[in-house]
């Protein structure tokens, strides 16, 4: 069974944080119920099982960025008026 480690584990199933390795389903499960690892899917949906191809072919789309460049326009502030003091 595939799974992604979710954690850096040292050891003969051990890896580093993100890899996908293959190991029996007894370390599979204990990793996942602890957290150090989850399923490897690679198509992410829920309807395939492990080690099948996946029933669905999913459309890959690509995004592309475009760049925005936005100029503020700010007026000077105000200037305030002296007041007059008051002779008390």
């Amino acid at each position: 069974m595939k799974i992604k480690l979710l954690k850096t584990l040292m050891g003969e199933y051990g890896g580093n944080l993100g890899d996908v390795v293959n190991v029996p389903n007894y370390v599979a499960n204990r990793y996942i119920k602890v957290g150090y690892a989850e399923r490897h899917k690679p198509c992410n949906c829920d309807d395939c099982k492990d080690g099948e191809p996946c029933p669905e072919e999913k459309e890959v789309a690509i995004i592309e960025q475009q760049e925005v460049v936005e100029t503020a326009t700010a007026a000077p502030r105000a200037k305030r008026k002296p007041r007059a003091k008051k002779n008390q």
